[in-house]
């Protein structure tokens, strides 16, 4: 998804920023000439990041998605889900950030027997990943 997004924002004119720690991505699907942070979000040295680049707009789509791992694992799940996207809304806070957009999952929505899912269904979470993405759609 998030090489989707930086094509996007290369075709309208924007000079985008990547971190990624690479868990789920892969290198070669940002383009080369995109600058590139091999980065945890949850990790304290992401404040680096924002004090380096002054970023005006934040495009979160980090996330740990597999929900029987975040079952399984649900402090490092929140971790990554809840307490990296905590330590980004602090950053951009603390460097004026403009603009931050948060990307959502239909976790929230729990298991549906089809893929009619729509943003007016109620909020049935099952799983620890589902919890980073509720906010985003109230």
């Amino acid at each position: 998804m998030g090489s989707h997004v930086v094509e996007l924002l290369i075709q309208s004119g924007y000079e985008p920023l990547v971190v990624d720690n690479l868990r789920s991505g892969k290198r070669e699907n940002v383009p080369s000439h995109v600058c590139f942070i091999d980065l945890n979000i949850s990790s304290p040295q992401i404040e680096d990041a924002f004090a380096r680049e002054k970023p005006y707009v934040v495009i979160h789509l980090a996330a740990q998605v597999d929900v029987a791992y975040s079952i399984q694992n649900p402090v490092e799940d929140a971790n990554q889900n809840i307490l990296g996207t905590i330590r980004l809304l602090e950053c951009c806070k603390k460097y004026d950030v403009k603009k931050f957009i948060l990307s959502s999952s239909c976790a929230v929505y729990g298991e549906k027997d089809d893929c009619s899912i729509m943003e007016t269904l109620s909020i049935q979470l099952q799983s620890y990943y589902g919890i980073r993405n509720v906010y985003s759609n109230i």
